[in-house]
């Protein structure tokens, strides 16, 4: 029963005699348990002290368990705590609705002690700690990171060598230049996804730590994870992968612009790089981390310092700048 004794378990039950019967149980059994009559008064508890694993009922006042497990989700996005549903519905639009909101399993009343604790066993068996789901995340990401720029390099060599090859007039140079800046910026933009979700990581992390029940292990383990995640955010930066492969296919633009526009910062370089080339604000904001809404207002300091009109558009006017630049 020790054993048990670190396993944090939250009934959410409107029934008294089946929520008191269900606490009582688990705790014979060694576990800790907490308890909620309603929806409401569940998600206060989960708030206050993440639970290993949820015995929720579906239908009660307030807040129903459907709710309940929304909420659950978004409270905390990567790490899934297990929701099991005890009820007494058996129509089929009501599992299925569960399952999709990502339900674990039923407990369907009247049920056994048996059946209750080979049910709670199974899950918590199921389900991972928050350092295993991370460190998996991490690992993939990493992996995906390392393919992407294996497959920017790759084709940098093999751009090299077709553009030896090409004669020089100045079309067929420009055409080739345009396919192979798009391929580049198509991996680019995939490199700006993973590192947001390399940041998305570090604030699940983060949110963690500040947990009040955290152990020293947990504690340990977090911060080796975070110290990893930045250590590659280090060694993999967007914002200078993507100077680099537009600066590549564009050796005068940011020289040519800033010559003519001196009074322009080396961010509103970056950005007027990013919308020569059709980057979307979220793409944009994603690559500086930076809310969009600030790259909306340096888009309107940007095209004042380029003295533009108001009506003429920044981005078009930027596509026209690197294609006479080259």
């Amino acid at each position: 029963m020790k054993q048990n004794a670190d396993k944090q378990i939250l009934v959410i039950e409107d029934e008294e005699d089946i929520r008191e019967s269900i606490v009582d149980v688990l705790k014979l059994e060694g576990y800790s348990v907490s308890s909620a009559e309603n929806g409401l008064r569940g998600m206060e508890e989960i708030s206050k002290k993440r639970p290993d694993l949820i015995l929720c009922d579906i239908m009660m006042p307030d807040m129903d368990g459907f709710e309940v497990m929304r909420q659950v989700r978004q409270l905390f996005p990567l790490y899934e705590i297990p929701l099991v549903y005890i009820t007494a519905l058996s129509e089929r639009k009501d599992f299925r609705q569960a399952m999709n909101l990502g339900a674990e399993d039923f407990i369907t009343k009247p049920f056994t002690v048996d059946e209750l604790l080979t049910c709670v066993e199974v899950r918590l068996e199921k389900a991972k700690s928050i350092e295993q789901r991370i460190t998996q995340e991490l690992d993939k990401i990493e992996a995906e990171i390392q393919r992407q720029t294996d497959s920017i390099l790759q084709k940098m060599k093999l751009q090299e060598k077709e553009l030896t090859e090409l004669s020089h007039e100045k079309g067929e140079l420009e055409l080739k230049l345009s396919l192979k800046e798009n391929e580049f910026m198509d991996e680019v933009l995939k490199m700006i996804d993973l590192s947001n979700m390399l940041q998305n990581l570090e604030r699940t992390i983060n949110s963690e730590l500040e947990r009040i029940d955290i152990t020293a292990r947990e504690k340990k383990t977090l911060t080796l994870l975070k110290t990893r995640i930045r250590s590659r955010n280090m060694f993999y930066n967007s914002r200078s992968l993507f100077q680099m492969v537009f600066e590549r296919n564009n050796p005068h633009f940011s020289t040519r612009l800033t010559a003519i526009y001196p009074k322009i910062s080396p961010t509103e370089i970056t950005i007027a790089c990013a919308l020569a080339n059709d980057l979307s604000t979220d793409n944009l904001a994603n690559m500086l981390n930076i809310l969009p809404e600030s790259i909306r207002k340096t888009k309107y300091r940007l095209k004042q310092k380029l003295e533009l009109n108001r009506d003429e558009n920044l981005g078009e006017y930027l596509k026209k700048f690197k294609m006479e630049s080259r």
